[in-house]
């Protein structure tokens, strides 16, 4: 029996632990998507949204930063524990862990997202006022996706270095100068299809 069809909205277990653990700093990750692939073992995928500085909406930064020019070391001094127990998890698990750089764009309203695109309803505040403002993030395809495996992590590396760069990655062979929409898209749902074999088999 297949697992269930993602839905509109399931981030609810995020809300869940900040709700759990109030005020409290957590020190565990999100482990966004894991797969046992017959070939690659265990392999666990990281979604990197294309990061900036925070400008008037619709933050065109994202739209100026190519897709595969961004990479988890340009902000390690903010994610590094991220990025460590991700690698130290997939390390435990003998698999591959695969990176993945994707953008967003807003819509004020839904009826503004592409007829392609999944709304996803967003509430922020903006630095510098009070007030809430209710916006729609959608992937934007047209930027495409790039991926990267990471060969290794340097354990070492000091968590407040701006300067360190102790992630090591490759972008796999399809991934160059990243990938439109279609080819990532055709790639992803492959290595989900191959990951179909029943758990209790593993």
């Amino acid at each position: 029996m297949p697992s269930k069809k993602l839905a509109k909205e399931d981030a609810t277990e995020v809300l869940f632990v900040k709700e759990a653990l109030g005020d409290d700093p957590t020190f565990g990750v999100n482990v966004e998507r894991l797969l046992n692939h017959p070939d690659m073992g265990w392999v666990v995928f990281e979604f990197l949204k294309l990061g900036g500085p925070f400008t008037d909406p619709p933050y065109k930064w994202r739209d100026r930063l190519d897709i595969h020019a961004s990479h988890p070391n340009k902000y390690w001094h903010r994610n590094g524990r991220k990025f460590v127990s991700l690698w130290q998890l997939t390390q435990a698990l003998d698999g591959v862990l695969f990176l993945v750089n994707y953008s967003v764009r807003e819509a004020e309203t839904e009826d503004g997202v592409p007829d392609n695109c999944i709304p996803q309803p967003y509430v922020r505040i903006p630095p510098e006022t009070d007030e809430e403002e209710k916006v729609y993030y959608y992937i934007a395809k047209d930027k495409g996706a790039h991926v990267m495996q990471v060969n290794d992590i340097d354990l070492s590396a000091d968590f407040d270095d701006y300067d360190a760069e102790p992630i090591d990655t490759q972008p796999i062979p399809e991934s160059e100068n990243g990938m439109d929409w279609d080819e990532f898209s055709a790639w992803f749902r492959q290595v989900n299809r191959e990951s179909s074999s029943d758990p209790r088999d593993l």
